[in-house]
């Protein structure tokens, strides 16, 4: 048996304007946060899950390349190897760990562009090296 609710006038006018036209309420934008969250969060997961994994990853094999060659001068090398010797990109530090040389590397010579610091860390040359 159902129960009869008694509706006073707040009930019966929630949904009249002023100008005693029915209010019509429509519920499609909230079908459009449902249909915009089952879109959005497999993406959002995806985005997340290729960052933590693949990206990480992507940049510690980039780390590894890194290895480092020490100079009979106490001086040091981060950077490619090629051959047990300095190739390609890389920097060059004096024993204190003050960057000197951040560039292009060739058997173990300044080749290619590169930037050229002081023993106080200031800028000396920007340009082309090519060593003899």
């Amino acid at each position: 048996m159902k129960k009869n609710r008694n509706i006073n006038n707040e009930d019966k006018n929630k949904n009249i304007l002023p100008n005693n036209e029915k209010l019509n309420i429509d519920h499609s934008n909230r079908n459009c946060l449902y249909i915009s969250l089952i879109v959005f969060i497999p993406i959002i997961i995806a985005l997340i899950i290729y960052y933590f994994f693949y990206k990480k990853k992507f940049i510690s094999e980039n780390e590894e390349e890194n290895e480092k060659y020490f100079f009979q001068n106490g001086e040091y090398y981060i950077g490619q190897l090629k051959n047990k010797l300095p190739n390609g990109k890389g920097k060059q530090y004096d024993s204190k760990g003050t960057l000197r040389y951040y560039g292009d590397w060739v058997n173990g010579k300044y080749e290619g562009n590169g930037t050229y610091y002081l023993e106080d860390g200031s800028l000396l040359y920007i340009g082309q090296f090519k060593m003899v």
